[in-house]
């Protein structure tokens, strides 16, 4: 496995740079793997809820999610190939864990749907400490997604290290 880090936070916002990326990585976890994070999903997520994963790259978290009890998943990332990907890794062993090409600013799912939304870094992805007036409305607009989608009482779980940005972190406080 070959591991691409990002030589400049443009880069890590870069769409080129997660082709590559996913092209040369069959798994990578940002921020740390269920054995580190799984308490704290524990402690938030029902073994019942539909749970969302945003932007979920090559990630094993919603594998992981399964084998821990988790059956009602769907993970979307707008790369195809790594959709096709994950499909492929789980549909023998993790049946009902569903993996789908859309992007986080237009989900195809019904309001009040979602009990769980996880972002494991995808924010941080989208949306660098200096940013462009296209990347706030794309960041917006995704946040207006994660609000329509939630069910009341629902989790948003956002695992970020971009709290430089302060109108970032301000608008998460007043949505949620």
């Amino acid at each position: 496995m070959v591991v691409i880090i990002p030589k400049s936070e443009k880069e890590f916002t870069d769409l080129s740079y997660w082709k590559k990326f996913f092209k040369h990585n069959s798994s990578f976890e940002w921020y740390g793997d269920y054995s580190k994070l799984g308490q704290i999903f524990e402690k938030y997520i029902k073994s019942t809820d539909f749970i969302l994963q945003i932007g979920c790259g090559n990630s094993s978290l919603a594998d992981d999610l399964y084998d821990n009890g988790y059956r009602n998943i769907l993970s979307i990332d707008t790369d195809q190939n790594v959709i096709d990907k994950q499909n492929k890794k789980n549909c023998e062993n993790r049946p009902t864990l569903k993996f789908k090409n859309c992007s986080a600013s237009n989900i195809d799912l019904q309001n009040s749907s979602v009990n769980v939304i996880i972002d494991k870094g995808t924010l941080d992805a989208l949306l660098p400490s200096k940013y462009s007036e296209k990347e706030y409305i794309l960041v917006d607009s995704i946040f207006k997604e994660i609000e329509r989608c939630l069910a009341p009482f629902g989790r948003y779980i956002i695992l970020s290290c971009n709290f430089s940005t302060r109108s970032y972190y301000s608008k998460i406080v007043k949505l949620f």
